[in-house]
């Protein structure tokens, strides 16, 4: 698996899940993740569990800061909450 992201910050999106990162549409096709596609990622806290999820790129949206004005995306994770995602933890992908 390859290293997709370290939290630094989260927030929960009632009915879509918890946000935990936002790239902008050049990094996404960089790892080869498409806009609306469902994959399994595996997370590691800083206290060391580890366990995997699905994650989620469902909603497309452009940053409003004028020297960022670029389509971005988040990632979701559809059924994790802040407390088992906290700052800090790293996120890993297999795509194929």
């Amino acid at each position: 698996m390859r290293h997709l992201h370290t939290v630094t910050e989260t927030f929960q999106i009632t009915g879509v899940g918890l946000a935990v990162a936002r790239y902008s549409l050049d990094e996404l096709e960089a790892e080869g993740i498409e806009f609306g596609q469902r994959f399994e990622v595996k997370v590691h806290t800083p206290d060391g569990a580890v366990w995997r999820t699905q994650a989620v790129v469902p909603v497309q949206f452009v940053d409003p800061a004028p020297e960022r004005h670029v389509r971005c995306y988040s990632l979701f994770l559809p059924t994790a909450t802040p407390e088992q995602v906290p700052v800090g933890s790293e996120i890993f992908v297999r795509l194929n």
